[in-house]
């Protein structure tokens, strides 16, 4: 790999909440990641997943809720730490959002060892 490499990916699917409001329905979600690679050492990622519900009779998309991440990441052989924040940001629509008045986030650090064969 040369000095920069970019990443860029779709992702879209379905998700079960086994907690909260849901009684195990399926709801379509749709994932963007965009980052870039330095040096092979140095890795910057942001992502955005965004969570809808199927109206009754319909596909029309409506987000309920949108989870942001950036994930920065230092490897060195089998080594790697970084640091990771995620926040939940809940998105009005038409639909009533079950996620009313749930907003928080997370921050990670981290320390890693990998071994591959």
């Amino acid at each position: 790999m040369g000095w920069l490499a970019f990443i860029f990916a779709v992702e879209l699917g379905g998700y079960a909440e086994t907690f909260g409001y849901s009684d195990h329905e399926w709801l379509p979600y749709t994932d963007l990641t965009v980052g870039a690679v330095v040096l092979d050492t140095l890795t910057i990622e942001g992502d955005v997943q965004t969570f809808s519900r199927l109206p009754d009779g319909g596909w029309n998309f409506s987000p309920i809720r949108a989870d942001y991440t950036l994930l920065v990441t230092l490897r060195r052989g089998a080594f790697s730490g970084g640091y990771e924040h995620l926040c939940v940001h809940r998105v009005e629509t038409s639909v009533a959002s079950p996620y009313r008045g749930m907003i928080g986030g997370m921050d990670r650090l981290f320390l890693r060892y990998e071994h591959r064969p």
